[in-house]
């Protein structure tokens, strides 16, 4: 059986993307790739409001840290070869060495947290609005992006799509799967509940 027809490695539920999920999950400790996989993929095994439940509960019970991508030991030992050179062509008064050490470092880290392509990738889906969820996307970019207020954006945005699937259709969505116009919002409640009309 060929790599690409295997069900078990290659799921057709992970390859429906704009990219495979795995590609973005592996650049993630546990707790932010099983949110991130259930998202990704909870309209395609029909099984939504179970999918984004796990994917809330992973949010719910990790700490930010554990939301944003991991980085190598190559990208960390990067860091530190280049912070003293950096340190050692500052002039620096006496006594503050630790407080510009700092500066550079968040520097560096501000210009590092893209690296492992990541926030890219989470742009993709979000641009695209994947699954119907570009909130959850942009919030999982801003955390990525160091952002601890991204985590409000990307649990608000799974609960709101639990909460919409469960809710019964409003007049405005019946009128519109009865062939009558309605307001824009009834069709974006629709697509949002995995309808395209």
């Amino acid at each position: 059986m060929g790599i690409l027809t295997d069900n078990v490695n290659h799921p057709a539920h992970y390859e429906a993307g704009p990219f495979e999920c795995v590609e973005l999950t592996r650049l993630y400790p546990f707790m932010g790739g099983n949110a991130i996989k259930y998202v990704y993929r909870h309209r395609l095994k029909g099984r939504e409001v179970e999918d984004l439940r796990k994917a809330l509960w992973y949010l719910d019970h990790a700490e930010p840290d554990e939301l944003r991508p991991s980085y190598t030991r190559r990208n960390v030992r990067a860091f530190g070869a280049v912070t003293p050179l950096l340190m050692s062509s500052m002039e620096v008064e006496p006594g503050c060495e630790g407080a510009a050490t700092d500066m550079v470092v968040d520097g560096l880290l501000g210009l590092a947290l893209p690296d492992n392509g990541a926030t890219h990738l989470l742009r993709v889906l979000e641009h695209a609005d994947w699954q119907g969820m570009a909130p959850f996307w942009k919030g999982m970019w801003e955390l990525a992006r160091g952002h601890d207020s991204g985590l409000t954006r990307a649990r608000r945005a799974v609960s709101r799509r639990i909460n919409l699937i469960e809710s019964d259709y409003s007049d405005d969505e019946l009128r519109l799967l009865d062939g009558w116009s309605a307001p824009p919002a009834a069709m974006w409640r629709l697509k949002a509940r995995g309808m395209e009309l």
